[in-house]
């Protein structure tokens, strides 16, 4: 498994605490050392006349001047024992810096050198080691050491070597090393090795060059960080080459042809061509192996890798190969950017890892510019050797040749080969600032400042600029449109510049190269990504209608743009945006994990509409600023991440500084200022940054001051009538945004006699010509307190002491909140002035203490119904004294019903005017709903008709006196409208009694035993008698009047129905005259001789001389009814067929 560079680093700083032993040198008796060549060395002044050493003090600087190798050496003497001057000490020479190190002093080489100064005489002991680095600044004149050699073994702690062994924050320019043939070596615990520095700390290395003899070699062992200029960078290294060979061999092992690892720092302009190797010695170390650095986890930008005849690698056993053209490893937070590598690379992979297109690095052909390294232009330091060879340093004179040191002539043939014309490597060129037509080798056309790129899946280099090109576009891919495997690759060189880069439907681009600037980008279907930084600034954008295309800097429309790099999109002027997708679109804007985004508009920074969110990955950040209340505007849907936005009334100059932290003192999470936004920062007054989630509370903070901004949340629109510095993106993806954002009023020591608000979220104490800007919340004692102008105030336990006064053309919107301490806000003497006006607004919860006079000659409305007496005055002597309106009427209702109420508003003249003058109302009445407070109802009359609610009416004296008005709103208190309460409900009393149900012989009872029935109710219950007791004649009674008999109802199956209707006391039910069929008392033992049957027509007419039971069947048997008949004749129908009457025990035959 990899081992972390990090617990690496931790374990090196372990051993480098270790003590070093022969820093100097190896243990061969044969070598000899500089450092022991120092027993006659010169050092001194001019007059000194010193010969390997002049040194020269002025005010600002102490230069030590190296003319010979000998001075050089004392340098390093110097610098490793750690020598500098002190006065008291008479062992110091007052030739020694006065800090250890030569830190603040200058370290340069002689001029007047013949191109080099020689070490060769002698092995090289490095300037510097980890616990006393070289400090100061090292210039080498552009000159040459030659012939360096070095030797270092340690048998713990560590080494370092080069020419210096460690920098600490110091520089090193313009020199270059010429290693001689015995090479560098360093073999320790920790071994750093480079031509330049063994190690860099926090330093700068800039213009500087290492090759040597044949075969020359910088050669680390141990657990080593070697590289051709540096071992371990933790500073910058820029505009530097090496062409010595690399070999790494130990316990992990970092090397690489510029630089062994780059630790979080950067290195730039570089390029390398010899050999690099490594092999691990045991059984788990990891290799790391690239063409510019073993390891990365910095910034390497515009690198060109050239190591053609090796590299490669092999690790322990149980160990990891990182192997790649440019960089053998790289951290997830590193960056490249323009990083080049030859096709003639033969990489000896012991596994297969090369990673990727960064640290592999992008082909470099034969037939490229060679862009990396400009020869002209601001800052360049690069000339080309030969006109086929790779750049040298140009201020260098020294060149090799003929085994002389300098620079040598390498031809790029060598290096580099022919690559297809379009590609990678060799893209298609265009000089912008020539450009008067077509090209077709180039494959573009040009028509009145139109470029036209003709060739999909291509590389095109831009370059240059011309007021006269206005649009860049692109040809889309037949067939297949928008194909991002056929992209347009557009490598911007530095200084590039459009008016208009024009991206259609059916066309892909990603932008690379050094950076583009443009005045605006048109993304119209298409899809472009952004790898470089890209500047987008429209000044003075003007469009019409809902052309937003002509004010937006950024314009996407239906297509998708993505951002890997840094985009600035900038727009001035009414309306402009810096972003703008429209509604109803698929527009897509994406911020890559390594994407920044600044955009401003005069309008808005960003206005994303499209139906398609936007995106930002774990990483990406976008900062947007307005010059209007929001920085961002977005439709439902548009956002796919949470972001917190700020709105101020004011803006800020040059150098402020704000600042985005975590609650509780945390590290910085945004910034805005002229870093962010140049010039537009002063401009913007509302600024927008992403935030990692909903859940975290953000404060924000204005330059160096620890009180934070107050701010009032503003909810569908509307800001809270409340203040908080605690600031929450809202719970969905979207923006959150807080209004009035601003730093609390200062705390005053004395009762200031008057302050001034200006404007809104601006005040003036006494008779200060300037602004002091807050957060428009007042809370403070003062003796008078005058209005301009300003919005939305919120009154926090304020207390005028003498007057406050709203001036004239002046006006102002008051919120009262309640205190923490409960108390009342205090306003004095309130005067309005003509054609002013004073509004006390609804919300805040707060009370007002009475004014002592309340006196308008403007506009004054109160709108929370505090207020109850105003003197309204147009002319000096004129009062009308306005009181507070009342309500009358019914205030209760039947349920449903509705009431008239009638208000009635109350003014008196004082004094001076006539009644001819008398004031005309105007009613606006109200109605409490709850969740939604005061809403408006229709109708503008003094009367209205309610129903149940509560209910009141403002009522609005305007005074018109000699065309001059004074407008004053009162409301009336609240008046409730209830319903009349209907009757107590009251429930009913039941009363529940018994029924008792007897058992008897020779019958069945559906119910026997005691029932309980509720009052009123009935109680049914069934009577069968047995077989043989059918003939029985049952008799059913209650105690009820006395005795009560029941008459049953006979049922289909022979049994009797009985029905105890109303029931209203306890019941016992008696049953009697149930007697068996062959008792000789038994009703259905009746004579033959009394019992009759006949049949007339329909009826049947029966007569017997006693109650007797009666049974009819059809000749089949079935029973067809049973009647019990009293004694006497009766009659019943008659069947419809021939039928068996049976009486007792006689049957009787009716019918055929």
């Amino acid at each position: 498994m990899k081992t972390t560079l990090f617990l690496l680093f931790l374990l090196s700083l372990l051993l480098l605490s270790l003590p070093a032993k022969a820093q100097g040198g190896g243990t061969d008796p044969e070598k000899t050392f500089w450092h022991d060549q120092l027993t006659d060395v010169s050092v001194g002044s001019s007059s000194d006349s010193p010969t390997d050493i002049l040194l020269s003090v002025t005010d600002n600087d102490t230069t030590y001047t190296v003319k010979t190798a000998k001075g050089l050496a004392w340098i390093a003497k110097v610098t490793n024992d750690g020598l500098f001057y002190k006065a008291d000490d008479e062992t110091n020479t007052a030739n020694y810096p006065h800090r250890a190190g030569f830190e603040g002093c200058t370290v340069e080489l002689d001029g007047s050198l013949t191109d080099s100064l020689s070490l060769r005489a002698h092995y090289w002991t490095p300037i510097g080691n980890l616990s006393k680095p070289f400090k100061g600044a090292f210039d080498g004149n552009h000159k040459l050491v030659a012939g360096l050699k070095a030797d270092t073994t340690v048998s713990s702690g560590s080494a370092f070597v080069g020419l210096f062994g460690s920098i600490k924050n110091a520089s090193v320019s313009n020199v270059g090393v010429w290693v001689a043939a015995e090479g560098i070596k360093g073999e320790a615990p920790n071994c750093y090795a480079g031509g330049i520095a063994g190690y860099s700390a926090n330093s700068t290395i800039r213009n500087c060059f290492v090759s040597g003899d044949a075969g020359a070699t910088i050669t680390g062992t141990g657990l080593c960080h070697v590289g051709g200029i540096v071992g371990q960078n933790m500073g910058a290294v820029e505009n530097c080459y090496a062409t010595v060979d690399v070999s790494a061999s130990g316990n992990s092992i970092y090397a690489g042809g510029i630089a062994g690892s780059n630790e979080g720092y950067s290195i730039t302009s570089v390029y390398a061509t010899g050999k690099v190797t490594g092999t691990g010695t045991s059984s788990s170390p990891d290799c790391h192996i690239g063409g510019i650095t073993g390891s990365n986890t910095g910034t390497l930008s515009k690198a060109l890798a050239l190591n053609k005849e090796e590299l490669s690698g092999t690790p322990g056993t149980n160990g990891d190969l990182y192997l790649g053209r440019i960089s053998g490893y790289k951290q997830t937070y590193s960056s490249f950017s323009q990083c080049y590598a030859s096709t003639k690379i033969d990489t000896t992979t012991y596994k297969d890892t090369r990673q990727n297109t960064y640290t592999d690095g992008t082909d470099a052909g034969l037939t490229t510019d060679l862009f990396l390294f400009p020869t002209s232009g601001k800052g360049a330091v690069w000339a080309f050797n030969g006109t086929n060879n790779l750049p040298k340093l140009s201020t260098f004179s020294a060149d090799a040749s003929d085994g002389k040191p300098g620079q040598p002539a390498l031809a790029k043939a060598e290096y580099l080969e022919e690559l297809p014309l379009g590609k990678e490597g060799n893209p298609y060129v265009i000089d912008i600032a020539s450009i008067t037509s077509g090209d077709s080798k180039n494959q573009y056309n040009y028509s009145d400042g139109l470029i036209t790129l003709l060739k999909p899946d291509s590389c095109y280099l831009i370059k240059g600029k011309n007021s006269q090109v206005r649009t860049l576009t692109l040809t889309p891919e037949t067939g297949t449109p928008n194909d991002p495997l056929k992209p347009y690759h557009l490598y911007a060189q530095a200084g590039c510049a459009l008016d208009t880069l024009l991206v259609p439907a059916g066309t892909a681009c990603i932008i690379q190269g050094d950076s583009l600037r443009s005045k605006s980008c048109q993304v119209r279907g298409g899809t472009l990504t952004m790898e470089v930084p890209v500047v987008l600034e429209m000044p003075k954008a003007s469009g019409s209608g809902t052309n937003f295309w002509q004010t937006s800097s950024l314009y996407i429309d239906g297509g998708s743009v993505t951002v890997n790099d840094t985009l600035r999109a900038y727009a001035s002027g009414s309306g402009a945006y810096g972003i703008y997708t429209p509604p109803s679109s698929s527009s897509k804007l994406t911020i890559g994990s390594k994407g920044v985004v600044y955009a401003y508009g005069e309008n808005r920074g960003c206005s994303l509409y499209s139906d398609t969110p936007a995106e930002i990955e774990a990483g990406g950040i976008l900062r947007a600023a307005g010059g209007s209340s929001y920085a961002i505007s977005a439709g439902n849907g548009s956002f796919s991440f949470p972001a917190i936005q700020w709105g101020f009334y004011y803006t800020y100059s040059d150098g402020d500084k704000l600042t985005v932290k975590k609650k509780g003192g945390g590290s910085e999470v945004a910034t805005f200022s002229e870093k962010e936004f140049g010039s537009y920062f002063t401009e913007a007054q509302s600024f927008a940054a992403n935030v990692e989630d909903n859940t975290a509370v953000y404060n924000l903070y204005q330059g160096e001051k620890t009180t934070p901004f107050n701010g009032r949340v503003t909810i569908n629109g509307s800001s809270a009538i409340a203040f908080t510095n605690e600031f929450v993106a809202s719970e969905g993806k979207d923006s959150q945004s807080y209004l009035f954002v601003g730093l609390p009023m200062e705390t005053f020591t004395d009762v200031p006699d008057s302050i001034t608000l200006s404007k809104t979220c601006a005040y003036r104490v006494g008779k200060a010509s300037t602004d002091t800007h807050f957060d428009n919340v007042l809370s403070c004692q003062v003796k008078k307190l005058c209005v301009v102008r300003s919005s939305y105030v919120l009154l926090n336990g304020v207390t005028v002491i003498d007057s406050l006064l709203v001036k004239e053309n002046g006006s102002a919107d008051f919120y009262l909140l309640k205190p923490k301490d409960g108390d009342e806000n205090k306003l004095g003497n309130v005067r309005v002035k003509q054609n002013a006006s004073l509004t006390l607004a609804e919300g805040g919860g707060g009370m007002l203490a009475s004014a002592t006079s309340l006196v308008n000659s403007g506009t004054f409305t109160d709108n929370i119904g505090l207020v109850d007496k105003v003197k309204a005055s147009i002319t000096p002597g004129d009062t009308l004294l306005i009181s507070r309106p009342s309500v009358s009427g019914t205030t209760e209702v039947a349920p449903g019903g509705t009431t008239t109420l009638t208000v009635a508003g109350f003014s008196d003249w004082q004094q001076g005017a006539s009644s001819s003058d008398s004031p005309t109302y105007n009613y606006y009445w109200l109605e409490w709903k709850e969740g939604k407070g005061w809403n408006g109802m229709s109708g503008k009359n003094p009367t209205q008709t309610v129903g149940k609610g509560k209910y009141r009416c403002q009522v609005m004296y305007t005074l018109l006196v000699d065309y001059e008005s004074v407008t004053t709103a009162l409301y009336s208190l609240p008046v409730e409208v209830t319903e009349k309460s209907a009757p107590p409900y009251i429930p009913p009393v039941y009363s529940y009694y018994t029924v008792t149900l007897p058992e008897v012989e020779g019958a069945r009872l559906d119910k026997t035993g005691s029932h309980t029935v509720e009052e009123g109710y009935s109680f049914p219950f069934r009577l069968t008698l047995d077989a043989d007791y059918d003939r029985s004649q049952p008799v059913v009674t209650i105690d009820r009047h006395g005795t009560e008999t029941l008459t049953p109802e006979v049922l289909a199956d022979g049994s009797l129905k009985y029905r105890i209707r109303d029931v209203e006391q306890d019941l016992t039910v008696s049953i009697t005259g149930i007697v068996r069929n062959d008792d000789p008392t038994a009703t259905g033992s009746v004579p033959a001789a009394g019992v009759r049957v006949r049949s007339f027509g329909n009826l049947l007419h029966i007569t017997v001389p006693a109650p007797t039971s009666a049974r009819l069947y059809d000749f089949h048997g079935r029973l067809l009814r049973t009647a019990l008949l009293p004694a006497g004749s009766s009659t019943m129908p008659k069947p419809a067929g021939p039928c068996i009457v049976v009486l007792g025990g006689e049957s009787f035959k009716v019918g055929d």
